[in-house]
């Protein structure tokens, strides 16, 4: 009976040092992620009080409706020139011509990928884009 005992109380410490032991190794990888996510995001603030349509800035695009705000790299997916002009509906890119829809996607080449959306939230009245350093 003792042998069992001493089996059974074995595995339960076993067990519960697996666990402590990888609920450590999960809780440093959350940090290291987090560490190795903010280096690879600069984080971008704007005014919360955009106007409707296009906000051109150096490396992000900002499209605004009375409903939706997204973001996206200003560099064109075809070359990396930057995007600073629309044709009235669409992006457009002044070195070849390709064209963005306001969500955008491809509409015309030579560019094959549609543009990077970045992520952002509102805080303390800003609008902050996260924008990928490695993008540019």
């Amino acid at each position: 009976m003792s042998n069992i005992n001493s089996r059974r109380t074995f595995l339960k410490t076993l067990v519960t040092s697996a666990g402590v032991f990888f609920s450590f190794l999960s809780l440093r990888m959350i940090s290291i992620n987090k560490k190795l996510y903010k280096e690879n995001f600069e984080k971008l603030e704007f005014d919360s009080v955009l106007s409707l349509g296009f906000t051109f800035s150096e490396k992000v695009i900002i499209y605004k409706t009375e409903n939706e705000l997204t973001a996206f790299s200003s560099r064109c997916t075809h070359l990396g020139c930057t995007i600073n002009q629309t044709d009235g509906v669409n992006l457009v890119c002044g070195c070849h011509g390709s064209k963005f829809s306001p969500k955008g996607e491809v509409m015309q080449g030579p560019a094959q990928k549609n543009l990077i959306a970045l992520e952002h939230h509102f805080e303390n009245n800003k609008l902050i884009v996260f924008y990928r350093n490695e993008a540019r």
